[in-house]
């Protein structure tokens, strides 16, 4: 009998926004750090997306629309990844932007991340 490959979850935060930094923080809460990879910069991110991306689970959260263009041009990357995206208002332009992803689940920013962690630990198999 084979063992799963744990999932691996990349999270995309930027670097000064305050509610990426609670996502972070309660996301560290349900799964090992050493399976999550943090990145705060796009062009970072863009590099740590090649290559294998079969056992990840991609968590974007951008803190503004001008965030969320930028991650757009990432779009062929991420395509066939499972993917949340958290958007940071619910503005018309913003809301279509983020159905273009494509992601398992869009939302914003709520108190605690609850309906975040909800769908990340069923996408990771995670009891809570």
């Amino acid at each position: 009998m084979t063992k799963a490959t744990p999932m691996k979850v990349i999270l995309y935060i930027s670097k000064d926004y305050p509610e990426g930094h609670k996502l972070q923080s309660v996301i560290e809460k349900i799964i090992p750090k050493h399976l999550l990879v943090v990145f705060n910069m796009v062009s970072a991110l863009s590099q740590g997306l090649r290559g294998p991306l079969s056992d990840t689970i991609l968590v974007l959260c951008p803190s503004c629309t001008e965030e969320v263009r930028a991650l757009a041009a990432l779009r062929k990357l991420i395509r066939d990844v499972r993917s949340i995206l958290i958007l940071p208002d619910e503005e018309a332009d913003t809301v279509a932007m983020g159905h273009r992803f494509h992601p398992r689940f869009l939302t914003k920013p709520t108190p605690g991340f609850k309906d975040v962690l909800k769908v990340l630990g069923r996408m990771l198999h995670v009891k809570s």
